[in-house]
């Protein structure tokens, strides 16, 4: 158990980070790819984050929701009841590990096999699950739903 002040010290540093790993993944190759094209040598490309942000929505088509885990993270990180906070990260994290599952992405008239992941990937992957663990911490210093009261 930690005092109110460390936690929000905790959860305010949890915050910090997570928002500069989500920025440095959008600067980061995220996902290497093929062309599936038949007829022609494969061709490889890298895929930078900030593409993913504006772009990911449009994966919604193919069943890839993954995408969402970022509004979900933003309402997470806002002030509001720890339940809620919970709930958000929650589904942050669920929404952000279905991206695991991601095998191919259609882009303009391609079709683009997902080869490998790469450090943005990982880096954006990270953020739910911290975000998930500073709504853990409750505001009065204790961890959320173990019943005990804060420590002097």
């Amino acid at each position: 158990m930690i005092s109110s002040r460390n936690a929000l010290r905790l959860q305010t540093t949890l915050y910090v980070v997570t928002l500069l790993l989500f920025a440095a993944s959008l600067f980061l190759p995220v996902v290497v790819t093929v062309e599936a094209n038949h007829g022609s040598p494969p061709t490889t490309d890298q895929w930078i984050g900030w593409w993913f942000l504006f772009f990911g929505p449009l994966g919604v088509s193919k069943g890839q929701l993954g995408w969402f885990a970022n509004p979900l993270m933003l309402l997470s990180a806002v002030p509001m009841p720890p339940h809620l906070k919970l709930i958000f990260a929650g589904l942050a994290v669920a929404l952000a590990v279905s991206s695991l599952t991601i095998t191919s992405m259609h882009v303009v008239d391609a079709e683009l096999v997902v080869m490998s992941a790469r450090s943005g990937f990982y880096l954006w992957l990270a953020c739910p699950f911290l975000l998930l663990f500073g709504a853990l911490v409750g505001p009065d210093g204790e961890i959320i739903g173990t019943g005990r009261g804060q420590a002097v």
